[in-house]
């Protein structure tokens, strides 16, 4: 029906990306999606669980590549996140969704490191309606006491000064290092796809 018709375009992109991967990385991850919060990165994490060809990670943020504790001592011992996958590594286009990898430093040349053939998904949203989106979820959630207007004023001001806060506000209105991911890949390492959600 219609979900089948919505998966078919973005599963026969992935599948184009992926058709240069050869056996020199066999047994690794194939793609990875990045994206901002309220983007749809668990709804697209969720459609590509439900086809055959594909795996994903058994948890939908695994945050290899931002652990920087795991790539303190240099490379990590890979075999937990493999374990992800189970037998499907290697027999399957294997994948996983961890939004922040599209902003954290560090994490593409990390991802580059364990493949350099990996694909990249990001998912943008309008900033606008991504941050009032964002709110509104906060809101319900009974965490977000103030106005939008006021929110998005002090989370701006606490950005300044907190590092931490300020990654936390680049998912939250999609301020992307896409360049950083231009420097460490391939431009044909990332899919463009430009849906309208209504």
């Amino acid at each position: 029906g219609d979900h089948a018709r919505s998966e078919r375009p973005l599963v026969a992109t992935l599948r184009r990306m992926n058709d240069s991967l050869g056996s020199a990385v066999d047994h690794r991850v194939d793609f990875v999606i990045g994206g901002v919060q309220k983007g749809g990165t668990t709804a697209l994490d969720r459609i590509l669980r439900r086809h055959p060809d594909i795996a994903m990670a058994r948890n939908k943020e695994p945050h290899m590549f931002d652990d920087d504790e795991a790539f303190g001592g240099g490379v990590p011992d890979f075999k937990r996140y493999h374990d992800l996958w189970g037998e499907s590594l290697g027999r399957r286009r294997c994948g996983e969704a961890t939004p922040i990898y599209c902003w954290w430093p560090p994490a593409a040349p990390r991802i580059r490191d364990y493949n350099p053939a990996m694909k990249w998904v990001l998912l943008l949203r309008e900033p606008a309606s991504r941050a009032y989106s964002h709110w509104n979820m906060e809101r319900s959630w009974g965490v977000e006491p103030q106005p939008f207007e006021a929110a998005l004023d002090r989370d701006l001001a606490v950005a300044l000064h907190d590092l931490v806060v300020e990654a936390d506000l680049a998912l939250r209105f999609g301020s992307v290092g896409l360049e950083r991911g231009d420097v460490e890949f391939d431009a044909d390492r990332f899919a463009e796809q430009h849906y309208r959600f209504v």
